[in-house]
């Protein structure tokens, strides 16, 4: 995918030292040799972002060539994998689909049909075929990130205010007393762990109205829960991003522990080093940072609109799938967002090129 992407942005760029920079990002930028021996489902999902938005380059230059029957039917596959690669693709998935067929009018009748049939086979995917199977779905809590930490971040400066009866009710979605007295502004998991889905579920409006009637009284705390939990998306000098090995562990599990199966020693140094102090350096660490790579990627958006608005819309998927990180339960995973890192180059060099 990346080689095919690299001949796409040669078609962009006539400079030879860029291609050649380019070239160098693909091929040895440290993380994607490190991802590339991961079974990260976060990695797969990038890689389809980067081709969604190869098929809008190839949609933005010449709509009547791109809809044939092959691109129609990559169009439909790519879409429909991300839609259940990630929770959030789905997300994604639905709003591009409705961007698209705003952009592309000539073709919007088959634009959101593709969307009505990703759809139904996502709901069937998920409501009839995973349980038919005994697949578990995900949790409530899992959805519940922000709330959470704002619940417990909010309890847990102002105690003193809260009434005994409003203290009851919180812990009454707790599998202990008191979670607040855990909660950490960068990670959600120590609380979000010992929230009962299953209470939440068959009292949905009453854990709604505790959150609202909190955050009626806190608004300000609320927004800071909001901003601590998700500042490594768009604060450029943020430290820990790479794979959050810094902030938490996987302890093993029933006896089952995580084992090298073939052992590089280059990927071992690779990986030290990545997890050194390298992000001190400021012109090195730049390349890195996830913040500084989305300021990167709204320059484009804002020169699209201005100098290139038919390469607009190739910036909604990575854009999108920021956006909705921000209610991730980490403020900073470099895997979630590793789509804006894959198609930074494609993106920089469609737009800003001189095609129209």
């Amino acid at each position: 995918v990346f080689s095919y992407t690299y001949e796409r942005i040669r078609m962009h760029i006539n400079n030879r030292v860029l291609r050649f920079i380019v070239f160098l990002y693909f091929a040895i930028y440290p993380v994607h040799c490190k991802y590339s021996i991961t079974l990260w489902k976060d990695i797969l999902f990038s890689i389809l972002i980067l081709i969604i938005t190869l098929c809008l380059d190839f949609e933005a230059e010449n709509e009547l060539n791109f809809f044939n029957k092959k691109n129609r039917i990559l169009l439909f596959i790519t879409l429909l994998l991300t839609s259940l690669f990630r929770q959030n693709g789905f997300l994604v998935v639905i709003i591009l689909t409705l961007i698209m067929a705003i952009r592309f009018r000539s073709n919007m009748n088959y634009i959101l049909r593709m969307g009505v049939v990703v759809f139904c086979f996502y709901m069937i995917w998920k409501n009839l075929f995973l349980p038919a199977i005994n697949v578990e779905g995900g949790k409530s809590r899992e959805f519940l990130s922000v709330p959470l930490q704002q619940i417990a971040r909010t309890v847990d400066k102002h105690r003193a205010d809260f009434y005994p009866q409003e203290i009851r009710q919180i812990n009454e979605f707790f599998d202990i007393e008191d979670v607040w007295t855990l909660y950490d502004p960068t990670i959600a998991d120590p609380v979000k762990d010992h929230f009962l889905s299953t209470v939440f579920d068959n009292n949905k409006v009453k854990f709604l109205t505790l959150w609202a009637s909190i955050g009626l009284r806190y608004p300000l705390d609320y927004a800071e829960a909001l901003l601590c939990g998700n500042y490594g998306y768009w604060f450029p000098f943020v430290k820990y991003w790479i794979v959050g090995q810094n902030i938490y562990s996987q302890e093993p599990i029933c006896d089952l522990s995580r084992s090298t199966i073939i052992y590089f020693p280059i990927i071992n140094d690779i990986n030290n080093w990545m997890y050194g102090e390298y992000y001190n350096v400021p012109f090195i660490s730049i390349f890195f940072s996830i913040g500084a790579c989305f300021y990167f990627w709204l320059f484009c958006g804002i020169y699209s609109i201005y100098n290139n608005k038919s390469k607009f819309i190739i910036i909604f998927p990575g854009f999108i799938v920021w956006l909705s990180i921000l209610f991730s339960p980490v403020f900073a995973e470099y895997r979630y967002v590793y789509s804006l890192f894959t198609c930074i180059p494609l993106v920089s060099a469609s737009i800003l090129s001189n095609n129209r």
